[in-house]
């Protein structure tokens, strides 16, 4: 029905279900001291609810966007005690403006840090914290996370239709298109003063061993390990090696 549950993992026993209903995906999860927390989108607003007994915590009236495919924890990022989304500006489903933004959050609520209008990307990924200070943005700009000012604009492919992002220490990974089979990927990496370097620049990297698989129904995320990169395909499982040039 729409609802979410909590359950204990020793018995399975029902502890509590949500009077909201979520959009979409799963949960974002938030610890803060020894306290677990999971924070979700419903149609108008965002919900901060306790994981121990469901209780809601606290609840922020914003519409943050999270449809589409290939989105991440419904449609949210949480770094630390920071949350990122993208919010939807304007009340039209088809016609809005997206904004970026970010917030500080606390066991009593969620204080907006900065907000940044997002034109050219579409909402079917999560903004991501690169290089543990840099927000990185689908419209490729780099955001200082605390402060909100923009240090740099990257240049490039940007995710798209099942479009996905993911951070990796000072990389960010953009696969442009997670619906139709085919894994494409661009590697920008960010430095410590927040320029943008497209690893790239010439043409997407596409693994060339065993056929490419979708995201349509299902998330895929890419372990990075010591440089070498985990990618779920079709057939299996590969290891890429990102420390050599080919």
């Amino acid at each position: 029905g729409g609802v979410w549950s909590g359950f204990d993992p020793k018995t399975g026993k029902r502890l509590w279900q949500s009077h909201i209903k979520f959009q979409h995906s799963t949960l974002a999860v938030w610890k803060h001291g020894e306290k677990h927390y999971v924070i979700g989108g419903s149609d108008a607003k965002t919900v901060a609810v306790d994981a121990a007994t469901g209780e809601t915590v606290w609840t922020l009236d914003r519409r943050v966007l999270s449809h589409g495919r290939g989105y991440g924890c419904g449609g949210l990022s949480v770094y630390k005690d920071y949350l990122l989304g993208y919010l939807q500006i304007g009340e039209d489903r088809k016609n809005y403006e997206k904004h970026a933004a970010a917030w500080r959050l606390s066991e009593t609520g969620a204080e907006k840090l900065w907000e940044h209008p997002v034109p050219e990307s579409n909402a079917e990924h999560v903004p991501v914290v690169v290089n543990k200070r840099y927000v990185f943005l689908g419209d490729l700009k780099v955001v200082d996370l605390r402060s909100g000012k923009i240090v740099a604009q990257g240049e490039g492919i940007k995710p798209s239709n099942g479009g996905y992002m993911q951070a990796m220490g000072d990389l960010a990974l953009i696969r442009r298109d997670g619906t139709h089979g085919d894994i494409q990927f661009t590697f920008y990496r960010v430095a410590d003063d927040g320029s943008v370097t497209n690893l790239n620049p010439e043409e997407q990297w596409r693994p060339t061993y065993g056929p490419g698989t979708t995201s349509y129904h299902h998330a895929l995320m890419y372990p990075l390990i010591d440089g070498r990169m985990f990618v779920r395909q079709a057939a299996g499982v590969y290891c890429w090696d990102l420390r050599k040039a080919d």
